[in-house]
């Protein structure tokens, strides 16, 4: 389940090397840095939701901002701690962007029926779920705040203080998080298993 960690290849400088040298301006380390992270980058993002083009865009995003922004970047964590604070900004902007444009196109129809809600918030309603008995439908189902928190540890190896670090909560949180995310994940697992053996 677990992505391996990248490692730099023997002789070839770790990853606060690399950032060290991205923030005085080296593209040649920011090309090695996206070679040796960009793949589970993608897979992060496929793993909260996204579709294929949404990863990649959110890859690009997520690398984009990190040169954009190498000034500012202080050893103080680990590089991919950094990277994955980076890629859950991205990730949250876009579920921001497309609630307000669902929203948007839901009251336009609405309106456009003589439809006017009275509670704007009722009116984004939930997507349904294909409830397929797979894990990437079982982590479909898990609010955002747990789906983050398994995805980085189970999937792309974070250990809890570097998502502690990411997310910006106690690493007792992180923890908390996981067991319920895990626990709610083995009950819908097991309750689609139940209902196929019907």
């Amino acid at each position: 389940m677990r992505n391996p960690r990248p490692a730099p290849p023997p002789g070839e400088p770790d990853d606060l090397e690399l950032m060290a040298r991205v923030a005085e301006g080296s593209e040649d380390a920011f090309a090695a840095l996206v070679e040796r992270h960009e793949r589970l980058l993608r897979l992060f993002f496929r793993r909260l939701g996204a579709d294929a083009g949404q990863a990649e865009d959110g890859t690009q995003d997520t690398f984009l901002k990190v040169w954009l922004h190498r000034d500012r970047y202080r050893p103080l964590k680990s590089f991919r701690a950094f990277l994955y604070t980076v890629a859950r900004n991205v990730w949250y902007d876009r579920l921001r962007k497309a609630r307000r444009s669902r929203e948007t196109v839901r009251l336009e129809e609405m309106r456009g029926a003589g439809v006017e809600p009275v509670n704007h918030e009722a009116t984004a309603g939930v997507e349904r779920i294909d409830a397929r008995a797979d894990l990437a439908a079982g982590l479909e189902t898990l609010p955002e705040r747990m789906r983050i928190v398994l995805v980085l540890n189970a999937y792309q190896g974070l250990s809890y203080p570097e998502i502690a670090d990411v997310l910006g909560i106690p690493v007792g949180t992180v923890k908390t998080r996981v067991f319920y995310a895990l626990r709610r994940l083995r009950e819908f697992l097991e309750s689609h298993v139940r209902s196929d053996a019907r």
